[in-house]
């Protein structure tokens, strides 16, 4: 059986298996929201003059949102905000013109390509949808929807290991500390 001495030995040469704290950082980094987004180019928009009822009859697809495009210049195709379909695609009658019920550009509803998937996730609960920004144009659309995509699993999946290692980690302080008779209560740095 080892004393308390071996074990104090043994247990400090141990090396610590929490993650490095840039790690959730670096990870960020490699998984950006322009991975699960949906590009520019294969978006379905909507002119700011059009009916709702008209948005409705063409959306084919049953998406949730989409970018409005402003109907004085409409050569320039500029999105000018999103419009919410979620309550007609419940049965709420559309009624009005999209310029009336449109969410127009803000900082709520956008977001940088190269934001981590998480800053996305983190915030999905109140900004269920955002236009996602490259440079000093909009390149593409992320919404509730994207979270089932596979970077969305990778980003959740390394979160929860973090969470693992850095709880292991202060279980196996905890336990020095034990062995070494001091405070259990202590700060764990």
């Amino acid at each position: 059986m080892m004393s308390d001495t071996d074990a104090t030995s043994t247990l400090s040469r141990w090396p610590s298996r929490a993650a490095p704290p840039n790690l959730m950082a670096q990870l960020q980094s490699r998984l950006p929201v322009s991975l699960i987004a949906t590009p520019r180019e294969a978006l379905a928009t909507c002119r700011s003059d059009a009916t709702l009822a008209e948005v409705m009859v063409g959306n084919h697809e049953g998406f949730d949102y989409f970018p409005v495009i402003d109907a004085d210049q409409p050569e320039r195709e500029q999105v000018i905000g999103l419009v919410e379909l979620v309550p007609y695609l419940r049965g709420k009658k559309p009624e009005g013109v999209v310029n009336e019920h449109l969410w127009r550009l803000c900082e709520d509803n956008l977001i940088g390509a190269d934001a981590g998937i998480l800053t996305f996730v983190k915030a999905a609960d109140r900004y269920p949808c955002r236009l996602v920004m490259s440079g000093t144009e909009i390149s593409g659309l992320v919404s509730l929807s994207d979270l089932q995509q596979l970077p969305v699993r990778a980003a959740l999946f390394a979160l929860i290991t973090h969470i693992e290692m850095t709880m292991a980690d202060a279980i196996r302080r905890i336990r020095m500390a034990r062995i070494d008779g001091t405070a259990v209560c202590r700060k764990i740095a």
